[in-house]
């Protein structure tokens, strides 16, 4: 598709800044490991993050197409170009571009984007897109490391 409005779902996400809020809304206390829903706290965390300390005319989305292909968030800088951020709650041991991801990045001809996971550090050039491998950890200083 030329025209990403025409794909876009309108059905917005909603996060929580308090996971006490969660916890008591879905009835679990559990240990996160033995979480059903530890990518939904995993992502709402990415989320808590990336607004912390965000400028009110910096932009955060969800992309949702209506073939249900997602990007976790869409960080719209004001003065530069937008930067996706997928968040795989999973160990990796290389670079893997998830589909959803990569389609996107070349539509809109994308130079940066990040995918957050457990343990893997590294920067991949696919085309002309970078891809940013952080770990979550490393969430709060995702502008640090890709010199936004």
């Amino acid at each position: 598709h030329t025209n990403i409005r025409k794909v876009v779902t309108k059905m917005p996400k909603l996060y929580f800044y308090d996971f006490g809020i969660i916890n008591m809304a879905r009835e679990s206390f559990a240990e996160m490991r033995f979480r059903p829903d530890i990518g939904n706290l995993i992502e709402n965390f990415v989320f808590s993050e990336l607004i912390k300390g965000k400028p009110d005319y910096d932009k955060l989305y969800f992309f949702s197409t209506t073939s249900k292909t997602e990007i976790d968030f869409i960080y719209h800088f004001i003065d530069k170009e937008i930067l996706p951020i997928e968040v795989k709650f999973k160990d990796m041991a290389r670079p893997i571009i998830p589909k959803a991801l990569e389609e996107f990045c070349s539509q809109l001809k994308l130079k940066k984007a990040i995918i957050l996971n457990k343990n893997l550090k590294s920067i991949y050039k696919k085309e002309n897109t970078y891809y940013y491998f952080i770990p979550l950890l490393f969430t709060s200083k995702i502008k640090e490391f890709i010199n936004v």
